[in-house]
């Protein structure tokens, strides 16, 4: 029998587009992801990826001018890429028009290091760059006063705005110890039910051995909800070899897939791991019709406001 779980369940914008059936307005796909009581909104980030590929902060933007109380997020952003001034700069704003509604999602990627390069940064820099732009980058959110090296000077950015909180997202020790350092949470993706069982306990241990209560658990998890699994399985499989070079086999064991009863199901195994809140990632072509099976993924689970 499947157990009642009051657990937050999000659905990624429709900001890349594997399957190359043409991105929907993020405006409009906001508007009915709040409508449907999902509790967040996420969008993944990239400059230059396999496929096409909205800016991540845009879109942002536009799901905050079209909601009014769902969450945002961002999962993950590439702090490392930016000059982390002008980033604080943008995720300040984005708090302020959207009343304090962001949760800042920070990893450190890697999939695509071309990516990188245009950026002019160093992928083999970007674990550093991250550390150091995180040590920063709530100061200048803030308001606080920031010296400039270069020229001595004292300034500040403005209007302040309120800190969001800090999801620290990856899989490698680095990230849990990141997460621990830095986090309000750990962002994992690509976990199976073990993997992300052990990071959980790591999560524990690191903090423990530095005396701090441990951060919350949160769960990237790649979904297709349909009564037909052949056609399930063939999108998923299309989306994740166009998105991430993987095969269907591989990606089975990092996602959700099945009727609405199926995907509860796996959700709930999920959360007998460990699992705080779920971000969920359509691989379909059908975005909206997705995105209200995840809601009724959601209602089954017990998760109603």
């Amino acid at each position: 029998m499947l157990k009642s779980h009051r657990i937050p369940i999000g659905v990624y914008l429709p900001t890349i587009d594997p399957l190359r059936c043409g991105l929907p307005c993020p405006a409009e796909a906001s508007r009915r992801a709040e409508a449907s009581g999902l509790d967040a909104l996420w969008v993944g980030d990239h400059l230059s990826f396999r496929v096409p590929v909205l800016d991540s902060t845009v879109a942002l933007a536009a799901a905050a001018t079209a909601t009014r109380t769902i969450r945002l997020g961002y999962g993950v952003y590439l702090l490392a890429m930016r000059n982390t001034a002008l980033a604080a700069k943008q995720i300040a704003s984005l708090q302020v028009i959207s009343g304090d509604r962001v949760t800042l999602g920070v990893g450190v990627g890697g999939e695509e290091p071309g990516e990188w390069w245009l950026a002019g940064t160093d992928p083999s820099t970007r674990g550093a760059r991250t550390d150091d732009a995180l040590g920063r980058l709530m100061d200048l959110i803030r308001g606080e006063s920031v010296r400039v090296p270069e020229t001595g000077d004292h300034l500040r950015l403005e209007p302040p705005a309120t800190v969001p909180p800090v999801w620290i997202g990856g899989r490698s020790s680095s990230a849990l110890k990141r997460a621990v350092r830095f986090g309000d949470a750990w962002m994992a993706a690509f976990c199976s039910r073990s993997a992300f069982q052990r990071g959980r306990e790591s999560l524990n241990e690191w903090s423990e051995a530095v005396g701090r209560i441990p951060p919350s658990a949160a769960l990237t998890i790649f979904t297709h909800v349909s009564s037909n699994r052949a056609e399930a399985e063939a999108e998923v499989g299309a989306a994740a070899k166009a998105q991430y070079g993987l095969d269907y086999e591989r990606m089975e064991r990092f996602s959700a897939i099945g009727d609405v009863d199926e995907v509860a199901q796996q959700l709930s195994g999920f959360i007998d791991a460990g699992v705080d809140e779920f971000a969920c990632l359509p691989l379909a072509s059908r975005w909206f019709d997705q995105m209200d099976r995840l809601a009724e993924v959601r209602r089954t689970l017990g998760g109603n406001r």
